[in-house]
């Protein structure tokens, strides 16, 4: 025990002799939660600005209705258009002369006294993925249709519930923490292993194939010390690394969500006010403890089987390109938690997240993730123990 303590000290120099290495594990967890609230904040504001804007538009045919000329002429956000002919829309949509072009067709009015279904045609052209402008004049011609379907049961005196048999009444027994928890539950997994991973694998490359290359591994392995020492000293220093990154980013978010609660905006609130709640934040932690356990022990493998930092880098890509996809394809599935999923590796850390953002998890779940996780680990080591430490991998060539 007392060789594993040096050689901890060893490897915990090495890290912090690194000015990058100490930037990552320090400045890191508090640029992203900023970085990441920054963002959704620019989002929500530029949505809610969009929303807000004027927008042109051409309106054809609106002799055939003065009402809805009206309502286009009336609402403050529409700059109209009279002078554009039906042929030269496109173009004119093109060219950014109008963003959305209304045509009224030809005997609408009569259509309209007749009680007879009329046509409206909208004209645009997508460019984003919410289109204000379009939106904005769906509204207003919904609110014009149902104003002439009042008018004319009215005149038929017939009353509007004839045409609705029943009303479909939901009472949803979810609480809010609950229903907020679905985005939730599918990003903190996310958010926290590929943070871990970033830091871990970092670390690994620092003292696994980095030492390799400098030649140190094989000094080291000059003096009277067992290999299985070496592995699982460097395996506690990238553990604690990746646990440090996790937690102290955890508690950025936290402490960044009490300083600016009443500037963060409501939507941003919603996905985070579960990371708000200490017991919450207590059994995250506890997630992110076999989380960072297993993605040490794959890390660390990974790197001194690698051959040069090159090719860890190129393994960390390959992992992460293959493991991420997955964890996103699992957070995505409508599976709970319970005693079999509970013992699926990374999979019962992605159920639980989601069972933590809802306010439902129960600590024997706790118990079955570490046993499962701890077997793991044990395993994984024991096997590096017989092939990975082999002088064949512990030494470059």
């Amino acid at each position: 025990m007392n060789k594993i303590n040096v050689l901890f000290k060893k490897d915990l120099q090495t890290i912090f002799r690194d000015r990058g290495t100490a930037i990552l594990l320090f400045l890191f967890p508090i640029f992203i939660p900023l970085l990441i609230l920054g963002i959704a904040y620019l989002e929500l504001n530029f949505i809610e600005g969009e929303g807000e804007k004027e927008f042109h538009l051409a309106l054809i045919g609106d002799e055939q209705s003065s009402e809805l000329y009206y309502l286009f002429r009336s609402d403050t956000q529409v700059i109209l258009h009279h002078n554009i002919a039906k042929e030269a829309i496109q173009t004119h949509i093109d060219q950014g002369d109008i963003d959305v072009a209304v045509v009224i067709e030809d005997g609408f009015k009569e259509n309209i006294q007749n009680m007879q279904a009329a046509n409206i045609y909208v004209y645009f052209r997508t460019q984003q993925t919410v289109q204000f402008p379009v939106q904005h004049v769906k509204a207003i011609l919904t609110s014009f249709a149902k104003a002439k379907m009042s008018q004319r049961l009215d005149q038929l005196k017939i009353h509007e519930n004839v045409f609705t048999p029943i009303h479909i009444k939901e009472n949803d027994f979810a609480s809010h923490q609950e229903r907020s928890s679905q985005v939730t539950g599918l990003l903190l997994p996310l958010a926290f292993i590929f943070i871990c991973w970033i830091a871990i694998m970092s670390i690994a490359t620092e003292i696994g194939v980095g030492e390799k290359e400098r030649g140190t591994l094989e000094t080291l392995m000059a003096t009277p010390v067992q290999k299985q020492d070496i592995f699982i000293s460097k395996f506690l220093i990238i553990f604690l690394s990746g646990l440090w990154m996790a937690i102290m980013t955890l508690c950025s978010i936290s402490l960044l969500g009490f300083l600016l609660y009443d500037m963060i905006p409501q939507a941003v609130m919603q996905m985070i006010e579960p990371l708000l709640q200490v017991s919450a934040i207590l059994q995250i932690v506890l997630l992110i403890i076999p989380t960072s356990g297993l993605l040490a022990v794959l890390a660390l493998s990974l790197s001194f089987w690698a051959k040069s930092i090159a090719q860890a880098g190129l393994l960390s890509g390959l992992v992460s390109v293959l493991i991420f996809p997955m964890i996103f394809m699992i957070a995505m599935l409508s599976v709970k938690l319970n005693t079999l999923t509970a013992f699926i590796p990374m999979a019962n850390i992605i159920f639980a997240c989601k069972e933590v953002a809802a306010g439902t998890m129960q600590p024997l779940f706790i118990l079955e993730i570490y046993l499962s996780s701890c077997l793991i680990i044990w395993a994984i080591i024991h096997l590096c123990r017989i092939f990975m430490l082999q002088e064949k991998h512990l030494f470059s060539n």
